[in-house]
């Protein structure tokens, strides 16, 4: 499925089949961010998806994936979230890991997070 990643201001795009275009950050969403997964929805090999990553936005999908996390993060935050919805809608298994990314991600603990909402 996937044919070449466009990356818009809008998010990252891949033009599959039939130039239908896939909103890959929503894909990245639905995937819970692992790599793996978002590699089998679009029916590539990791691989693949790290050359693709790595010739349109210079980084790795992995890394790609951790930014699209924490700024989901933050969106949720903005929208009133409590730190611990928001540790559990962006796919974290523990709160402490959770709250660790926030604090290396943004420089700021999840509560303060919290209060800039």
């Amino acid at each position: 499925m996937l044919g070449k990643l466009i990356d818009r201001e809008q998010g990252l795009y891949c033009v599959a089949q039939h130039d239908k275009e896939v909103d890959v950050t929503t894909l990245a969403r639905i995937c819970d961010f692992r790599m793996g997964d978002l590699a089998g929805l679009l029916k590539v090999s990791e691989r693949h998806l790290e050359r693709s990553f790595k010739n349109v936005l210079e980084m790795t999908p992995k890394s790609w994936l951790r930014e699209q996390r924490m700024l989901y993060a933050k969106e949720l935050f903005e929208k009133g979230m409590d730190k611990r919805q928001v540790s559990a809608i962006t796919g974290f298994k523990s709160y402490s890991h959770f709250a660790a990314e926030i604090a290396t991600f943004f420089g700021k603990k999840p509560k303060e997070m919290e209060l800039c909402a």
